[in-house]
């Protein structure tokens, strides 16, 4: 009885001896489709193209779910800013009204004020340089 040599390479199923991208619940959301990995003249890929393409499949779909998370965060931008301006104007009317003093020059929380004066400058289209 001949031995069954059983290869595993991530997002690859053998069909036959022959190999297939297999695109994940997680893939598919990303935009991957599974297919057989064939060259345009119909020729099967080898083990090692077939262990390439498995990595490349990988590093695409991290570059793509950290698109997603990105434009996640660049959609929250416009509440953060309307938070930062209420936090600037609830600090400016704790000072005014003497209900926010400070007492240690050196205390770090001085620089709040400031460095959301500076963020809302930058926000607002302001240039730092």
């Amino acid at each position: 009885m001949a031995a069954k040599i059983i290869i595993k390479i991530p997002h690859i199923i053998w069909r036959n001896g022959e190999p297939r991208f297999m695109a994940s619940p997680r893939l598919r959301r990303l935009g991957f489709k599974g297919h057989n990995l064939k060259h345009p003249n119909g020729e099967w890929f080898d083990i090692i193209e077939t262990q390439t393409f498995s990595k490349k499949i990988s590093q695409q779909a991290n570059e793509r779910q950290a698109q997603v998370k990105d434009g996640k965060r660049l959609r929250a931008v416009p509440e953060m800013l309307t938070a930062l301006k209420a936090a600037h104007q609830f600090i400016t009317n704790g000072i005014e009204t003497g209900n926010i003093t400070i007492k240690d020059p050196d205390d770090p929380a001085n620089k709040t004020l400031p460095m959301i004066a500076a963020a809302l400058f930058l926000a607002e289209g302001g240039d730092n340089e």
